[in-house]
């Protein structure tokens, strides 16, 4: 179930704030909490104040109290959104109400479906024009992860794979072990968001927000002497687990499918 979330108004989000706070959870930018006022109603509430979609599972365990949406919910924060009421617990009336919830987050925008598996990208980075392209991608060597890494000489122009928008960026990091120390997410229209991971500091054209086709230089690789590879994937968020899909890449007028390699060193979000 996807639902739809309306804006909390000041005055009531000023009265809840009376009540007593819990359960705050996961990330500075994006949160999911509760709010118990002293007659027993029990706000669900979340605020996004990153720059990437979220997508969150809430479900609960509920004794003599109701809920004014149907459990377990799914649903999407966008960024920017604050302060808004997810799910409401009102006691029954009859008994002891107690009641306990969970919440999961997920990068990306749950669409209910796969993302477009069809889709041939463009490699997202762009070689001096003596330099041949490669005939082969290497691919992490984790079971049904699809992740793709490839060494490449610094100062290499990473380019949009596929049309979309920035939605975070993260370019802070130098020599940083785990591959996304410095990372761009580009959003896609199917619900699925394009990883682009390891990239120079401070290197990233343009800004949340702008609009990319493919081709277009968005960032710069290199600079990392602790991990040396840049590393990118298509991601979605599935049911319960951020999943990775399967990409073929367009290369002059070939098609290749990245193959198995020996690559392992992978920190996983």
């Amino acid at each position: 179930m996807l639902l739809c979330i309306r804006q909390l108004p000041l005055p009531l989000f000023l009265l809840l704030c009376a009540g007593f706070a819990k359960g705050q959870s996961q990330h500075p930018f994006r949160k999911i909490y509760s709010l118990e006022k002293p007659d027993g109603t029990v706000y669900i509430v979340a605020e996004n104040h990153g720059s990437m979609p979220f997508t969150a599972t809430i479900k609960a365990k509920l004794t003599n109290m109701s809920s004014n949406v149907a459990l377990p919910v799914r649903l999407t924060v966008l960024p920017g959104e604050k302060t808004f009421v997810l799910a409401t617990f009102k006691p029954t009336g009859t008994g002891t109400p107690t009641w306990h919830y969970t919440s999961r987050l997920l990068d990306g925008i749950y669409t209910g479906h796969l993302p477009d598996t069809s889709y041939v990208y463009q490699l997202p980075y762009r070689l001096p024009a003596p330099t041949p392209a490669p005939t082969r991608v290497s691919m992490a060597n984790e079971a049904n992860y699809f992740l793709y890494a490839l060494k490449l000489p610094d100062k290499t122009p990473i380019c949009a794979a596929r049309a979309g928008t920035i939605v975070a960026i993260k370019q802070q990091e130098k020599n940083f072990r785990i591959t996304n120390g410095n990372l761009i997410f580009v959003q896609h229209d199917d619900g699925s968001y394009f990883s682009y991971e390891n990239i120079s500091k401070n290197s990233v054209v343009g800004q949340v927000g702008r609009q990319v086709a493919p081709g277009d230089t968005i960032g710069y690789f290199g600079g990392n002497k602790q991990n040396p590879v840049f590393w990118f994937g298509v991601f979605y968020p599935g049911d319960s687990l951020t999943m990775t899909v399967p990409a073929k890449f367009q290369i002059g007028k070939q098609i290749i499918r990245p193959q198995i390699g020996t690559i392992s060193s992978r920190t996983i979000r």
